[in-house]
């Protein structure tokens, strides 16, 4: 898991490195909203089952 994120952070800081800010913005929320969606199907999950 942190390989990944360390891969996240190295691909992050060559977007905005580039001056290609915006993308890595869009990027980072992407990243944001599916962790939230993920968090959200599985509370909705849990809230079933019990």
């Amino acid at each position: 898991m942190r390989n990944a994120r360390y891969a996240d952070h190295r691909l992050l800081s060559e977007l905005v490195g580039m001056g290609n800010f915006m993308p890595a913005v869009r990027f980072l929320n992407a990243r944001i909203q599916n962790k939230n969606r993920k968090q959200l199907t599985e509370s909705v999950q849990n809230a079933e089952v019990t």
